[in-house]
């Protein structure tokens, strides 16, 4: 056993701790949002641990055009009402503006709507 291979560049414990109190802070932010966002019929995926902190580098550009912000959090998130599941993005922007990105292929065309979320329901910013 004198040949095992030990990570070194980080201490393991240290990182065990930052991902339980990672966990625990997404938790209270998914709660947060899933309040704001049952009243308009969607809730988070619970598949959204993961890719929490990988944003794509093209949604990036285009978010931080469309808003002058740069989106720092994402979460999968599902429209739960009507009966058809609708899958979009959600984008927490660093000035904690949440943004949802919905795509859908139709006619052999990939459309893409941006919204905004308000106090009154999605403000749509941007159709492509």
């Amino acid at each position: 056993m004198s040949k095992v291979i030990r990570i070194s560049s980080v201490n393991p414990e240290v990182v065990a701790s930052l991902a339980k109190e990672f966990k625990k802070k997404l938790k209270i932010i998914e709660k947060e949002l899933n309040k704001y966002l049952s009243r308009f019929d969607f809730e988070i995926s619970y598949h959204y641990e993961l890719s929490v902190i990988r944003i794509s580098s093209k949604d990036r550009l285009q978010i931080c055009k469309l808003t002058g912000e740069e989106p720092i959090l994402t979460f999968p998130l599902i429209k739960t009402k009507p009966k058809k599941e609708e899958i979009y993005e959600l984008y927490i922007l660093r000035n904690g503006i949440i943004l949802l990105k919905y795509v859908a292929v139709r006619k052999d065309r990939v459309m893409e709507d941006y919204y905004i979320l308000t106090k009154t329901g999605l403000q749509k910013i941007y159709s492509k």
